[in-house]
């Protein structure tokens, strides 16, 4: 089975009693649709917890958005049973710092409304957060354990660096500048 991972708010999808009733941002900004297309990361199972491959996912998301994800990250995991349902094919791209990027392509007006219901059932037992805290860790972790990773993180994210340390590392000024090298 194949596990694709896609960033959510989940708190959105908490306060609604029924797909008829969810907030307008559940849709139009977890579902967005740019060029028929939705963003995606192919994953190992969500079943082992937090993976390597699923923090870098956040913190690849931490990175492109520090702004969105100030709040934290919420990965809704989606696999084949999704794909089925919703009937998108799913096109590979190239790999963004160790995580599979796709597309799901050919998206209309009906696969969102079944990508919406799909996500209304399934975002208690398929979401996978990570607090402020959890992605302040990581970045420690990462610095600790992998410098060549956290090397290519800073070349490859150098205009959002500040905005992530303002967001995550308040209390570590200047947490990347041992990275710029």
């Amino acid at each position: 089975m194949s596990f694709y991972a896609r960033m959510i708010n989940a708190a959105r999808w908490q306060t609604a009693t029924s797909c008829n009733n969810l907030p307008g941002e559940a849709v139009t900004l977890d579902w967005e649709c740019k060029c028929n297309e939705w963003s995606v990361f192919r994953c190992d199972s969500f079943l082992s917890g937090k993976s390597d491959q699923m923090n870098k996912i956040a913190l690849f998301l931490v990175a492109k958005s520090p702004q969105k994800t100030e709040a934290g990250v919420d990965l809704l995991i989606i696999d084949d049973l999704f794909i089925k349902e919703v009937g998108v094919e799913v096109f590979p791209d190239s790999p963004q710092l160790g995580c599979i990027h796709c597309n799901l392509r050919n998206i209309d007006y009906l696969k969102i409304k079944k990508a919406v219901n799909y996500t209304f059932r399934k975002y208690k037992n398929q979401v996978v957060s990570y607090s402020i805290s959890d992605i302040k860790e990581l970045f420690f972790n990462y610095a600790s354990g992998d410098p060549q990773y956290m090397r290519e993180y800073v070349k490859s994210n150098r205009k959002n660096i500040t905005r992530i340390e303002t967001a995550y590392l308040k209390d570590s000024p200047q947490f990347f500048s041992k990275f710029n090298n």
